[in-house]
């Protein structure tokens, strides 16, 4: 029987041992054995009755003491903000066609900051920033229709310092 890095050999052994007292007696072997890890003991004999017990490390394992694993540091988790549609309408990613667009990610952006346009009725309304933070996500697509309320643009507010709202 082999157990974890040690081998476990039985000698005689009758079928009449192997009751209660049986399990009891190979429940305490299993107790010695793991009693037995990370110390220098290569072998033990046992004997009990007629029956003997007989543990033997494996040739080239030499017993260690346990390691502790240094965890890594916890990573930061960005603190999430989204700037949403303030109403239905079309959105856009720059004032014109030919126009660079009013943020990219990785951009950091002031509060008060146009970020986008949205076109509700041949009207087009200016989306203002309500706080400063690094753009991480773009969440949707100029010429998209929008409604009120949807997540536009994904924010790490943690990274940009304190609120200036």
């Amino acid at each position: 029987m082999v157990i974890g890095t040690d081998t476990v050999e039985f000698g005689q052994q009758s079928d009449k041992k192997m009751n209660d007292e049986g399990s009891a007696w190979l429940e305490g072997l299993h107790d010695l054995i793991a009693a037995l890890q990370g110390t220098a003991v290569n072998e033990v004999e046992i004997r009990f009755g007629d029956t003997a017990v007989h543990l033997r490390r494996r040739p080239g394992v030499i017993p260690q003491a346990p390691v502790e694993v240094a965890r890594a540091p916890a990573e930061r988790k960005p603190s999430r903000a989204a700037i949403q549609a303030p109403l239905n309408g079309i959105y856009y990613d720059r004032s014109s066609p030919d126009a660079d667009a009013f943020v990219q990610v990785g951009d950091l952006i002031e509060a008060g900051q146009v970020v986008a346009i949205i076109e509700a009725m041949k009207v087009f309304n200016e989306v203002h920033a309500e706080r400063s933070g690094w753009v991480t996500a773009l969440l949707v697509e100029s010429g998209d229709m929008v409604e009120s309320g949807r997540e536009l643009i994904e924010l790490d507010v943690e990274a940009a310092g304190p609120d200036e709202s």
